[in-house]
């Protein structure tokens, strides 16, 4: 009877976990109209923006598929997890400690983004009126 309930609880994390990465990758085209309004970029711009999280998956998977066929499956995959929790968790001292409610302690911990895009994003997410797209009665 447990065992049923490890694999409904293991399908449960799987499907969000498959969920939350398609919103990530698919949603963002969605969002090519503002961005292209709200930073004035032109429709290659916030196409090529919107493509980089997929071409970051695809070389993801191949350097981690590489390494899965050399040293094992669940060394690569609990490496992956403990590396991620170790950024978050350093990520999360960080700013706790130097009081930046959030924003990361500083640029190293930033992979992808260079430093002060977060406070920039929020400015330019909270800009975005929503009624602006509303049709005119």
């Amino acid at each position: 009877m447990a065992a049923d309930r490890r694999r409904w609880w293991i399908l449960a994390l799987g499907m969000s976990a498959q969920a939350a990465s398609c919103v990530f990758l698919y949603g963002l085209p969605y969002l090519i109209p503002d961005l292209r309004h709200q930073f004035g970029l032109s429709l290659t711009g916030a196409s090529t923006l919107a493509a980089a999280p997929l071409v970051g998956v695809i070389v993801a998977l191949v350097a981690w598929g590489a390494a899965a066929d050399r040293y094992g499956e669940r060394v690569v995959i609990t490496a992956g997890l403990a590396i991620a929790a170790g950024g978050l968790i350093a990520e999360e001292a960080g700013a706790l400690v130097t009081g930046l409610d959030g924003r990361p302690a500083s640029p190293s911990f930033t992979v992808a983004a260079g430093p002060g895009l977060y406070q920039e994003l929020t400015e330019a997410l909270t800009a975005l009126n929503p009624e602006r797209d509303a049709d005119p009665e």
